[in-house]
């Protein structure tokens, strides 16, 4: 009796002190999860192993086989993945599966890791398995053919008011590519890659905003909403932009990078400074006319895809497989529409910039050195869900004007140039040019706003950048020349411009000096949105 219990122990100890995961009789799969991590596991030929961790297909990180002996175990057909929630940016399980090819022992290592980068894994998982016969073949399931694209997608291919093909990034209105790393943040990404679109297009200033804030400092919590507006997945976040203000927050607006705050769920470093704001925002049809109309109206356009293992994988040219699979027929992830070329693949394809880094995918033109765009043929892959589109405009007017009235030669004069941010975005990149008359003798100046003065007869300022709300003034200084007749009259005329100004010459303000005063206050906008002045509407002289 006491012998055949000492046998018993070394059997046990023979094994480890671990059970091995093993299919009972009739079994056909064996299934393991994160907490099998390093076990053994024992594989008979008719059975299939299931290995089921948790990933983020919208970060571009997925599960792969990093090493493994293929004559002893073979992954069978393509992974799959369940995401936890229908949001982009969500997270879920992805399953991968696995037959007997020989018999013998082999160890299968997993990694976690973006296929276009040279760097470790985040996290591996790994297993020793043990194989038995009889063996069965192992074979690729027919996958059949892919499914067509959404017919509800695609809309009209084109319309005659619109070009074949437009791209912002050709027309200067796109910033550098980021990385969202392995955080589920790419609706912050994309709303934030939309507005520094519309900054620079607007006002030809790059600015850097910081997409941690809108992961951190958000107020979409739950139970709000279901999904948790952080690495976790999120929606579009332009409201932050226009209205929204977080507790401790003094206003809203954009919050550049170089004051970025803590991490997800940790706002850090209240009150942020807020920049520019937005008007408004609204989401398009998700036809493929509307959403060019809104790309050319507006600029670029927040849109989410469904992203699977072959659009990670995306190294060039049109992408046009058919992936919605992937994400049970709806998308997981957020991205930015830039322009459109009707001429490429079947029927035309999207510009489309992700935020995976300038290593994946390919450059496009007029966009700054690296790659992180790809061209995506209309209606693949649920591309096009929930577009969305921003108004971004600077309302600045001016206003000339001289102190006093009844001058004569000899008499020292003293003008005005008043200036006023009417709008709800900070005014960056205003220019005032004063051109002061020959009848003005030795003009100075002095301001209330900080400026950069350039030029003598004519002066040319370049203005600080002014919020929403505030004003300053320019004031001239000179003498009347001495020398003019009685009924001396002149005009001294002021223009304000900006770079994304279409007509600069509509936006001018003057005074007659030696006969009626007149005061032109005109207000600069954008004459590209359809709100500029035209020539024919400027005032005349009475």
């Amino acid at each position: 009796m006491k012998k055949a219990l000492v046998v018993l122990l070394i059997l046990l100890l023979g094994l480890g002190g671990t059970a091995l995961p093993a299919a009972s009789a009739g079994e056909t799969a064996i299934s393991l999860s994160e907490a099998n991590d390093g076990d053994p596991v024992a594989l008979r030929g008719d059975q299939t192993l299931v290995i089921d961790l948790e990933g983020n297909l919208s970060t571009g990180y997925l599960w792969e086989v990093a090493e493994v002996d293929d004559a002893i175990l073979q992954q069978v057909g393509q992974f799959e993945f369940r995401q936890y929630s229908d949001v982009v940016g969500s997270a879920g399980r992805q399953t991968l599966r696995f037959r007997a090819a020989g018999e013998g022992r082999t160890g299968l290592v997993l990694a976690y890791r973006r296929s276009w980068e040279d760097a470790p894994p985040l996290r591996t998982f790994s297993v020793s398995v043990q194989t038995a016969g009889p063996i069965t073949p192992v074979e690729e399931p027919d996958a059949g053919p892919p499914p067509a694209p959404s017919a509800e997608d695609l809309g009209p291919i084109s319309t005659a008011a619109l070009p074949a093909e437009h791209n912002w990034c050709a027309l200067g209105g796109c910033t550098p590519i980021k990385d969202q790393r392995n955080c589920g943040s790419c609706w912050a990404f994309a709303t934030v890659g939309v507005v520094e679109s519309l900054i620079k297009i607007g006002s030809g200033i790059e600015r850097d905003l910081s997409e941690q804030y809108l992961v951190s400092c958000n107020t979409h919590k739950p139970p709000e909403v279901y999904y948790p507006w952080g690495c976790g997945g999120g929606g579009r976040a332009f409201s932050y932009f226009v209205d929204r203000i977080p507790p401790g927050e003094p206003d809203a607006g954009a919050v550049y990078e170089s004051g970025s705050t803590g991490s997800t769920g940790d706002c850090i470093g209240q009150p942020h400074n807020h920049y520019e704001k937005l008007v408004s925002w609204d989401q398009a049809s998700s036809s493929v006319a509307a959403i060019k109309q809104a790309i050319y109206d507006y600029g670029p356009v927040y849109v989410s895809v469904c992203v699977g293992s072959q659009f990670r994988s995306y190294g060039g040219g049109v992408f046009s497989t058919e992936e919605s699979s992937a994400c049970g027929g709806g998308t997981n992830h957020g991205v930015v529409l830039v322009g459109w070329d009707d001429t490429q693949g079947a029927s035309g394809v999207w510009y489309l910039r992700n935020s995976w880094g300038t290593w994946w995918g390919e450059s496009l033109a007029g966009a700054p050195s690296g790659k992180g765009y790809m061209r995506i043929a209309y209606g693949t892959s649920n591309v096009g869900r929930w577009p969305t589109y921003a108004v971004y405009r600077q309302d600045v007017g001016i206003t000339k004007d001289v102190v006093g009235s009844d001058f004569a030669p000899g008499d020292p004069i003293t003008f005005t140039l008043s200036i006023e941010n009417n709008g709800s975005a900070v005014a960056a990149g205003v220019v005032v040019t004063d051109v002061i008359p020959a009848e003005v003798l030795t003009p100075t100046f002095a301001s209330t706003l900080a400026i950069t003065p350039t030029g003598v007869v004519s002066y040319v300022w370049e203005v600080e950048p002014l919020p929403p709300g505030e004003s300053g003034t320019i004031t001239i200084y000179g003498w009347i020349d001495p020398g003019l007749p009685s009924d001396f009259a002149f005009v001294n005329w002021a223009t304000i411009s900006y770079s994304g100004d279409t007509f600069p010459g509509n936006n001018t303000s003057a005074v007659i000096i030696g006969g009626e005063d007149i005061h032109l206050p005109l207000v600069m906008r954008d004459s590209s949105a359809g709100e500029g002045i035209t020539n024919d509407e400027r005032q005349p002289f009475r």
